[in-house]
């Protein structure tokens, strides 16, 4: 349950109000502006009529142009501002659905070779519970120009752009809606942020994970109470832990390690079990898997902060960034502990053996009434008040 399978669902779901749906997928390596336009240019050729006409009546109206030299031509900037203009122009004659799936590979992001983007020093003090946008520039610029041009000319036409991303695109954040203060009047980009899963979509997850139906047709809930205490109903986590469900002794020895190492290890212990990691390429398997896990778990946290009521982010500021550490004795007087899905999981277990004693405590009840004196008999055991 991942981006792509929910891109998917969301392709399934709407794919009827557009009359043409234009997927790419963008990983495993980055794909320059000007590529994907001729990619869009191929396809619509092939598909539109309208794409074709509109082509042959004025060739500078395609949406890849290629680059020429001489009097007359147009230069860089100008060829690359009119390809995006065209591209508007085409949305707002027909209706279609544009997708780009896992677009983070197109952020400068820190990858090998490309420098991470440094922000600015704070100026003052920060406010409380501000959360930090953690938004990133496109490593082609070419990129950040046309994702500004689309959600400020895409709202008031038939046309969408449906991007899902493990980072968000700068150019997208100033045009968020839930980033603008004043009423949605044009509500831009719409952020739809993705994280762990409340308790009981964790559990259909599991339900219908095929790698884990086996342990709930072999009763084994102890075994899948700890899966989602460990995984903390975070979907890629569950599914990582489900590919060990066949050997249900490695799983448990697998979650036994997890339990006792989290504190140590935490995330790095995490991919010693997903796959096989032996072998020559086994480091830089563990890297990537690595730096897979620490992407999604900042995000999750990212997430959860700004979930947070702002008397809750006001109290996290103040313990993590106003004042000086607390102790955890101190922490320990005001938390026990356990998550919010851990506690959901005991109050589940504690509901469970109340109905499990149901038939216990009915044997109890209908003795004590059999015991009972007929109607209008005296009985010192039971006196008449």
């Amino acid at each position: 349950m991942g981006k792509t399978a929910l891109t998917a669902e969301a392709i399934h779901l709407w794919h009827g109000r557009f009359e043409y749906v234009l997927a790419v997928q963008t990983k495993p390596v980055a794909m320059g502006c000007e590529n994907y336009l001729q990619r869009l240019d191929i396809r619509l050729a092939l598909a539109s009529p309208v794409y074709r006409q509109r082509c042959l009546d004025n060739p500078l109206d395609r949406l890849y142009l290629e680059p020429e030299m001489g009097p007359g031509t147009l230069d860089p900037d100008e060829r690359r501002a009119r390809m995006r203009a065209n591209l508007l122009d085409v949305l707002r004659a027909e209706h279609i659905l544009l997708v780009l799936d896992n677009f983070e590979t197109q952020l400068n992001v820190g990858v090998a070779g490309v420098e991470r983007p440094k922000r600015k020093p704070p100026v003052g003090r920060a406010k409380p519970g501000a959360s930090p946008r953690h938004a990133y520039p496109c490593r082609d610029p070419d990129w950040d120009k046309l994702l500004t041009e689309l959600v400020l000319g895409l709202p008031g036409t038939g046309s969408r752009l449906l991007l899902t991303s493990r980072h968000r695109p700068a150019a997208l954040v100033l045009h968020t809606a839930r980033e603008r203060p004043g009423p949605p009047t044009n509500p831009g980009a719409l952020w739809l942020p993705l994280g762990p899963l409340p308790a009981r979509e964790a559990v259909l997850f599991l339900r219908s994970h095929p790698h884990l139906q086996t342990l709930i047709e072999a009763g084994e809930f102890d075994l899948l109470e700890r899966l989602l205490t460990v995984s903390r109903g975070h979907p890629l986590i569950l599914d990582r832990l489900a590919r060990l469900a066949a050997d249900r002794d490695n799983l448990a020895q697998a979650l036994e390690r997890l339990e006792r190492d989290k504190l140590v290890k935490g995330l790095p212990a995490l991919p010693d079990f997903f796959g096989n990691l032996s072998g020559d390429g086994a480091a830089a398997a563990r890297e990537k898997e690595q730096r897979y896990l620490e992407e999604t778990a900042v995000g999750a946290v990212h997430l959860l902060i700004e979930g947070l009521t702002p008397a809750a982010r006001q109290l996290l500021w103040v313990m993590t960034l106003a004042n000086e550490p607390v102790s955890e004795a101190l922490l320990r007087d005001v938390w026990d502990g356990r998550s919010a899905m851990e506690k959901q999981i005991d109050l589940l277990r504690e509901s469970r053996q109340d109905i499990e004693a149901i038939p216990a405590k009915r044997v109890q009840l209908e003795r004590l009434l059999t015991q009972m004196p007929p109607a209008g008999q005296p009985n010192d055991d039971f006196p008449d008040w």
